[in-house]
């Protein structure tokens, strides 16, 4: 039998795969390139958002078309909606700030500091519609799971009310975290 605990086991693992990592990436952890690499990643974020805004656009238009609007079609598309609300506001905040070295925000679209409150109302305007846009798509997740829940459970249940109740559960609840941050 094994005389060592896991605990010991788990530790002897542990060191020998951050040996393995410093070995094998010790170029890529170098500052140089992981400047090189933050770059690429934010390219690649920006390609996704632009993909995923395309295919939901042609999706809503795929799913309001006569033959296929039905109270479901409806609860789905309103999560396609909140994601590409959430997408445009993600798009919005990087376009109207980014972070100085100093710590401050700085406006890109009017390049300047926030010396004054019209920046500083922009800045928290965009910051407070993007939280909205965040728990509106967390919500109209919430809210489809509940509607499929509800349609498998019950199977009498009205799908229009309940549908509306779904799509009213996502614009408004996130209203009542934007208010209390």
């Amino acid at each position: 039998m094994y005389n060592k605990s896991i605990f010991t086991i788990l530790e002897t693992v542990k060191t020998e795969f951050l040996i393995f990592l410093e070995r094998k990436y010790s170029k890529i952890l170098k500052p140089k390139n992981i400047k090189k690499h933050i770059q690429l990643i934010l390219i690649t974020r920006i390609f996704g958002n632009a993909a995923s805004l395309i295919t939901l656009l042609l999706s809503i238009i795929i799913l309001l078309r006569p033959k296929l609007r039905c109270p479901r079609n409806y609860v789905h598309i309103n999560l396609f909606i909140a994601y590409l609300v959430r997408t445009f506001m993600t798009a919005l905040s990087e376009l109207a700030t980014r972070s100085d070295p100093h710590s401050k925000r700085k406006l890109i679209l009017t390049d300047s500091y926030h010396d004054d409150d019209q920046d500083m109302f922009f800045c928290r305007s965009v910051v407070s519609f993007f939280r909205y846009s965040s728990s509106a798509y967390h919500m109209a997740i919430l809210s489809e799971a509940i509607y499929l829940v509800l349609l498998l459970k019950f199977p009498y249940y009205n799908e229009l009310r309940g549908s509306k109740f779904c799509i009213l559960i996502t614009w408004l609840l996130p209203i009542l975290w934007v208010l209390a941050k």
